[in-house]
């Protein structure tokens, strides 16, 4: 997905839990996967360390943010 997909088109994770014990688990894979995956794809020398560092703050903030940054519901 990461070379098929605009990186401006999808969130590295998301959720609606009742519990927030489930929120902060996935939040935690989520974050180890993205991890890993950017780290081959640095080790493969397919993405900088830059690119890979950028796309993991898209995936995981920016990309949320631009869609519900400033919400109040």
């Amino acid at each position: 997905m990461l070379d098929r997909v605009p990186s401006n088109k999808f969130f590295g994770y998301g959720g609606e839990y009742r519990y927030p014990e489930l929120s902060y688990g996935l939040a935690k894979t989520a974050r180890r996967n993205i991890s890993q995956v950017l780290t081959e794809k640095v080790s493969e020398g397919a993405r900088s360390e830059e690119e890979a560092l950028e796309l993991g703050r898209k995936l995981l903030h920016d990309n949320p943010d631009a869609r519900f940054g400033g919400r109040n519901d």
